[in-house]
């Protein structure tokens, strides 16, 4: 169905052919893709921007789509991830005589993906309340286990690759990507100057004040409670601290999705014609 996930085992039997699955996993695709053929994914962290370099999020055997933290004693009532991936590792102990004990664990890591239609320095990603008052700070606390809201202008926190942005191109339907770090797009949104980051910005100190105190955080008093959706809008490539990395949109999305997709908005309606482009048109020599 996509590139690079044939050789991977989907822990869930969800229908990857509906727009739904498909919008999660592309990106995945895309990174599968530019590690084999050497693209660079721009990293962006407090620290500027740089490569992705994460083993975690392409030497992964496991994935699956929707997925909550399993620590439900800390997050209660989490909200599931877009993305999680997960891969067996070793670790290896030493007791105090010195003897040496080896153990296989599972790792599990998290994504937030976003796909959208680039448009310079137009372009914005949406943000759901769910991600930014909840996981994003379980990504953050994974490392920083005492975080609070005035650390983000210390440069000593841990950060994690948390958000992969796929873009594509109305022109040809070719496609680029950026990747926030955790602790990065929390920044941008503390930093952000619309009512809407204010009051993101207020429910993230909610929240992180309720940690902070109890050691818990509450998504939702009850699993059938329902939550306000408040949304972020945010410009990553326009403002003080917009990203100026080169977009070369070399990927082609015929590259990455290798099967139909049941379309129904403007992205796969576009994928299907250039991949049906392919079976029908020779190749030029």
């Amino acid at each position: 169905m996509f590139y690079g996930l044939s050789n991977k085992i989907s822990l869930s039997k969800k229908d990857q052919t509906k727009q739904k699955i498909a919008n999660v996993l592309l990106p995945l695709s895309y990174i599968l893709y530019a590690n084999d053929n050497e693209i660079d994914v721009p990293y962006v962290t407090t620290q500027g921007v740089g490569v992705l370099r994460d083993d975690d999020l392409t030497k992964f055997t496991f994935y699956d789509t929707e997925k909550s933290t399993s620590d439900t004693e800390t997050f209660v009532n989490a909200p599931p991830n877009d993305i999680m991936v997960s891969r067996e590792r070793i670790s290896l102990t030493v007791d105090e005589d010195e003897n040496v004990t080896m153990s296989v664990y599972t790792q599990d890591r998290f994504l937030e993906v976003k796909v959208v239609l680039y448009k310079g320095k137009d372009t914005e990603i949406i943000i759901r309340q769910d991600f930014y008052a909840l996981n994003l700070l379980v990504s953050i606390f994974k490392n920083n286990p005492n975080f609070k809201i005035e650390n983000l202008s210390e440069t000593s926190l841990i950060e994690t690759p948390i958000m992969l942005v796929l873009m594509w191109n109305d022109d040809d339907m070719h496609m680029d990507m950026v990747c926030f770090s955790d602790v990065a797009l929390l920044k941008r949104i503390h930093m952000g100057k619309t009512s809407r980051c204010k009051e993101g910005v207020k429910l993230v100190i909610e929240k992180l004040t309720e940690y902070n105190t109890s050691r818990k955080i509450t998504y939702k008093k009850e699993k059938s409670s329902v939550v306000p959706h408040r949304k972020i809008s945010l410009f990553p490539f326009r403002g003080a601290d917009k990203i100026t990395t080169e977009h070369t949109f070399k990927v082609k999305s015929t590259d990455l999705v290798l099967q139909s997709v049941k379309p129904d908005k403007n992205l796969w309606s576009g994928i299907e014609i250039e991949r049906l482009k392919g079976m029908i048109l020779p190749t030029p020599v």
